[in-house]
């Protein structure tokens, strides 16, 4: 079995990378307020999320578990992507360490994500 990502599925986990990238950039030099970490309006308004990632935001099933900077442990999921509408619906979930993993997608979830 091939271990390579399609593209949709390379976009999704880049953009859930990229995510967590700006989000520990911006936790590095700035004091994150944790009603900021909440709302990705307030992250992209206080300069720490881009433009382009919180388009990506908006346009794929995506939640956002919210950031905070005093918990960077590999256990706290701060965003995850589902990509539906496919053969084989995939999840990615990106944690507060900043790292990101393809998980098993459950069945309640996937309804949850096509409502």
């Amino acid at each position: 079995m091939s271990t390579q990502l399609d593209p949709d599925a390379r976009e999704a986990a880049e953009g859930v990378k990229r995510a967590l990238l700006e989000l520990q950039f911006y936790a590095s030099s700035h004091t994150i307020d944790p009603r900021l970490g909440k709302s990705v309006e307030a992250l992209v308004a206080a300069g720490a999320l881009s433009p382009k990632t919180a388009d990506f935001v908006a346009n794929h099933h995506t939640r956002f578990y919210g950031f905070n900077p005093s918990r960077t442990g590999q256990d706290f999921p701060v965003l995850d992507v589902v990509l539906v509408g496919r053969a084989t619906p995939l999840r990615f979930v990106g944690f507060a360490d900043g790292h990101v993993e393809r998980v098993a997608l459950e069945k309640r979830l996937l309804i949850a994500y096509e409502a």
